[in-house]
């Protein structure tokens, strides 16, 4: 942590261009075997002057030491503020990758840069080993002032800066229930032969209406899956059968796949009608959830008459009046 006066290759970037491609591409999770540092810079105040005692035009570059080392450029760059300052904001977020492997031995580079004589001001390091998988860190980072001893308040360059170290994955921990969408995604993609070594942890699964097995969510299991559980439901049935030694063959037949599965095509259109099925399912119970609901309050309201009727409880006088028969025109006409 020390200014060095030398010469930067790094350019800032367009403000525009910096906030569309952190929107586009933003995600909770890095690549596979990969960690990604996600910066974002808020300001700084104090920084010191130029060579020449010019006021700073500053920008931020951010970089591994691997990078720093090879003398790579970082695409890590925030924009420059509107016109020189001591004082600048920023509000940039920026993200630099490295391998998930090397990450103990990697530092985060900060380099606040003058865009004009491309002159590195200051700089900081931040060990990546000391931060914590997704949690955020806000940072006030703090560098005495040399050309300012005598004042202690204003002696001191500050740069504010909050950290954040993303892996490709989100650990599991004791009593924690949560995921994230890109590591279900990530889990779905991988193939099926890696999921498919040892013995499944369903021996027999549950079965959809078209015979094919429901995964944990309720969807459909490709067919491949589905004819490797057949295969293994059959091996462990024949096992379980010589333990038992009967005198008695059980005989199990298993469900032979349609043959209308024999192109990719018609496997879409099974599960696309499959699909259709379930929805419709989903629609026939919820509607008779409503007819339940409507029956239950029907007989409640039935039972509610059944009891002021025995406890001689009537309607209202209006009712009264209304259910009563119409006497006939020639009695009520008598003197």
């Amino acid at each position: 942590m020390g200014r060095k006066k030398k010469k930067v290759t790094e350019s800032p970037e367009d403000p525009l261009n910096i906030s569309q491609s952190v929107e586009s591409v933003i995600n909770h999770l890095s690549p596979s075997n990969k960690e990604t540092i996600m910066v974002t810079l808020h300001g700084a105040t104090n920084l010191p002057a130029c060579k020449d005692g010019s006021e700073p035009w500053p920008y931020v570059v951010v970089k591994t030491t691997s990078e720093e080392v090879k003398n790579q450029n970082s695409k890590a760059v925030t924009s420059v503020p509107a016109e020189p300052t001591k004082a600048p904001t920023w509000g940039d977020t920026v993200e630099v990758e490295i391998q998930a492997e090397g990450a103990g031995q990697e530092d985060v580079v900060l380099k606040v840069v003058d865009n004009k004589k491309k002159e590195e001001l200051l700089s900081y390091q931040i060990p990546i080993k000391y931060l914590r998988v997704f949690h955020p860190y806000h940072l006030e980072l703090v560098m005495p002032n040399q050309s300012e001893k005598a004042n202690e308040a204003t002696a001191k360059t500050k740069l504010y800066a909050t950290v954040v170290r993303k892996g490709s994955f989100i650990p599991c921990y004791d009593g924690c229930n949560y995921t994230a969408l890109e590591d279900k995604l990530r889990e779905r993609n991988e193939p099926l032969l890696n999921r498919l070594q040892g013995k499944p942890s369903v021996a027999f699964p549950m079965l959809s209406a078209s015979g094919l097995p429901q995964g944990p969510t309720g969807e459909n299991q490709p067919v491949d899956l589905y004819s490797a559980l057949l295969a293994e439901n059959s091996r462990l049935r024949a096992e379980l059968d010589k333990s038992r030694q009967q005198s008695a063959p059980i005989i199990l037949q298993q469900q032979a796949l349609p043959d209308l599965l024999a192109t990719t095509s018609d496997k879409f259109n099974l599960l696309a009608k499959l699909e259709r099925a379930q929805s419709r399912i989903l629609s026939l119970e919820s509607q008779l959830e409503d007819s339940a609901r409507r029956w239950g309050r029907e007989k409640q309201d039935l039972a509610t008459r059944l009891q002021e009727q025995e406890y001689g409880l009537g309607h209202p006088s209006n009712a009264i009046i209304t259910d009563l028969p119409k006497l006939p025109l020639l009695e009520s006409q008598r003197p």
